[in-house]
């Protein structure tokens, strides 16, 4: 029996230990997904001929891959050929070291690799570098807690039976580093800052003081143009070209005023077209 793939959804999970694979399983299971966990790679070959060339009616499936499986390079073939042929998207989880090194002692669990933690991250990051390159969705979990990363991929798999790219725009303070999952990374530390005058310093940018204070500046329209022309002309390469999830990390001094702000306004901006946003302030409460 012929098989119409693209009327199903087959998801790879796989990145690294302690990256949050547990929490997006569970996410994948509550909105409808079969999921299957730390099977031999061998065998998944054979489970994807009996759910799909066979036409078993299971219309969402996500399989859970990673350094458990002993054989990254059958993992690497078996995931190609599972993109080619089912058209899976492939989702690659990561975190810093420092993060997943906490994580594990929080959990007090073993690393699948055993041995010294730090050795054996190390060794899982040389281990997936290959399959890492497979990846449609690369996501950063070192700045997300367990209840952002679920409505991450809440937000995004629930959408992508509607075609929609979801954006995600977030401001964030150069000054406490580039968001590690960006895709891209705009300045906005040119623009006239608010921390320079004492009534609007403590505010923030989501307040509409900070707001009307840069946008009677002539200068924040024409930043604002020129982004919205630059996403409007990228947008449609990126879904056409395959891309499902986009994040746009602005960036000003702290992440209080100026990023926060601009993410707000060029956010309206594209809300309603043919994607899904969502807004994230990094670092709008830190000092």
């Amino acid at each position: 029996m012929e098989y119409d793939y693209e009327k199903h959804s087959l998801v790879v999970v796989t990145g690294l230990s302690g990256a949050g694979k547990s929490t997006v399983s569970n996410v994948l299971e509550d909105i409808g997904y079969y999921t299957i966990d730390n099977m031999p790679v061998k065998i998944l070959e054979k489970i994807m001929g009996v759910f799909f060339d066979m036409g078993l009616k299971t219309p969402k499936i996500a399989l859970i891959i990673d350094s458990r499986s002993g054989d990254e390079q059958t993992a690497f073939r078996i995931i190609g050929e599972l993109k080619e042929k089912y058209k899976a998207t492939v989702l690659f989880l990561s975190a810093s070291t420092e993060v997943i090194m906490n994580r594990y002692k929080a959990s007090r669990r073993k690393h699948p690799l055993e041995g010294e933690i730090l050795e054996a991250i190390k060794t899982e990051e040389e281990l997936l570098k290959d399959i890492r390159t497979l990846a449609n969705i690369l996501l950063d979990t070192t700045e997300l807690n367990v209840h952002e990363l679920a409505a991450c991929i809440n937000s995004f798999f629930r959408e992508k039976e509607d075609n929609k790219l979801l954006i995600t725009f977030s401001s964030f303070g150069f000054k406490h580093g580039i968001p590690l999952d960006s895709d891209l990374v705009i300045d906005a530390r040119f623009l006239k800052n608010p921390y320079f005058y004492d009534e609007l310093k403590d505010k923030r940018g989501t307040d509409q003081a900070i707001k009307d204070f840069l946008l009677k500046e002539d200068m924040t329209h024409k930043f604002l143009e020129k982004l919205s022309a630059l996403l409007e002309f990228l947008i449609p390469q990126y879904i056409r070209e395959g891309k499902q999830y986009l994040k746009v990390s602005i960036g000003c001094t702290a992440g209080h005023h100026r990023s926060v702000a601009i993410s707000e306004e060029i956010a309206k901006r594209f809300s309603g077209s043919n994607a899904t946003v969502q807004i994230t302030h990094r670092d709008i409460d830190k000092e």
